[in-house]
């Protein structure tokens, strides 16, 4: 019997493949910014037949490029059958403690009209919940360019002075 104290395990043999899959599940206690541990390890046992590499500290050495590539394939195609922690709701300019518990961070730059600018770190995130972070950062960057513009004109700054005296800076460089 292999694999005693794993809650479930499987051995499949193909041919002269032989792989041994081995689950092991502990509850979760709290989960910390949405982070879902799952680990995925695949490990080729080549001393089974008779390859057994130069090095002194490790009987396998360290693992191929086809096993890393292979645990990656694994843990993307299994991550998406469990459900996603989201934060469900976004808040714009956010304190540092907040932003260190956030999954998501957004920088976004724009006009009026449209987004000049993104810049994001994240962790898993679904795209609608991207796709409406982008639109509540645009709504409240029009809301901002709407309050600057109310103080320009209370001021008496006219967008069309302030292209004029651009244009004319920029002509008297040349």
């Amino acid at each position: 019997m292999l694999a005693t104290k794993s809650d479930k395990s499987i051995i499949c043999r193909y041919g002269n493949t032989t792989i041994l899959t081995v689950l092991t599940v502990k509850p979760l206690t709290k989960i910390i910014n949405s982070f879902f541990p799952l680990t995925i390890t695949f490990e080729e046992k080549f001393y089974a037949i008779g390859k057994i590499p130069n090095v002194f500290t490790k009987r396998e050495g360290k693992p191929s490029y086809d096993a890393i590539t292979s645990a990656r394939l694994i843990d993307r195609s299994l991550r998406s059958f469990f459900p996603l922690v989201e934060e469900t709701k976004f808040i714009c300019n956010p304190s540092q403690e907040k932003l260190n518990n956030s999954p998501l961070e957004l920088i976004v730059s724009a006009s009026e009209e449209k987004i000049i600018m993104l810049e994001a770190g994240a962790q898993e995130i679904r795209e609608e919940k991207l796709q409406q972070a982008i639109k509540l950062a645009h709504q409240e960057i029009q809301l901002l360019i709407g309050f600057f513009q109310h103080i320009a004109n209370s001021l008496g700054v006219k967008k069309e002075k302030m292209e004029e005296k651009a244009t004319e800076e920029s002509g008297a460089d040349k």
